[in-house]
């Protein structure tokens, strides 16, 4: 008895193309999904860039407001007195405990406003404070003048700033113009 069996042959054209067509659903399905995480990555990155940013803005702010107020009590030291000495500018400042309340500021000056009748008077009262080769730098004629009389810490480098007319620089001038109006 001779028993043979018959094996049914494979569709081959058939077999690549069903071959063809998972790998092509696969390289879609893969680029799609790769599409899919880049952009919940560039989402999750552009949201912690913002927050970021976000938290800067709110730590300027916040520095540029304890500066301000700063600035304020100064001008109200000098509202509430006819007459501010170099001891009380210096107290004040101590006050503020500049050191850990404003890091990265380097010293509080204050600049007085002069008419050019007034120049010499006050020149001779900042000498008479011990302060003997004190002078209004750049020197000239002018309308006015906005010498800086005050400057706490009251350091050796920051000596030279003393006298200096700050109006003389466009960009102080009119700072000043601004806050005087």
């Amino acid at each position: 008895m001779n028993f043979s069996i018959k094996l049914k042959r494979p569709n081959l054209p058939r077999t690549k193309f069903s071959a063809w067509l998972v790998l092509i659903i696969s390289l879609t399905f893969t680029g799609w999904l790769w599409y899919d995480l880049e952009e919940d990555l560039y989402q999750a990155t552009y949201a912690q860039f913002e927050s970021r940013v976000a938290q800067v803005k709110t730590a300027i702010i916040d520095r540029m407001m304890a500066y301000q107020q700063a600035l304020q009590g100064g001008a109200g030291l000098f509202n509430a007195s006819t007459s501010v000495s170099r001891q009380e500018w210096h107290n004040y400042i101590t006050s503020l405990h500049t050191d850990e309340a404003y890091p990265g500021l380097l010293a509080f000056a204050f600049s007085k406003y002069l008419r050019p009748e007034e120049l010499p008077a006050h020149v001779a009262q900042v000498r008479a404070e011990g302060f003997t080769n004190y002078q209004v730098l750049p020197a000239g004629q002018r309308d006015e003048y906005t010498p800086i009389v005050y400057i706490e810490p009251l350091l050796d480098q920051f000596l030279p700033a003393l006298g200096y007319d700050i109006s003389t620089q466009p960009i102080r001038r009119a700072a000043i113009e601004q806050a005087r109006d």
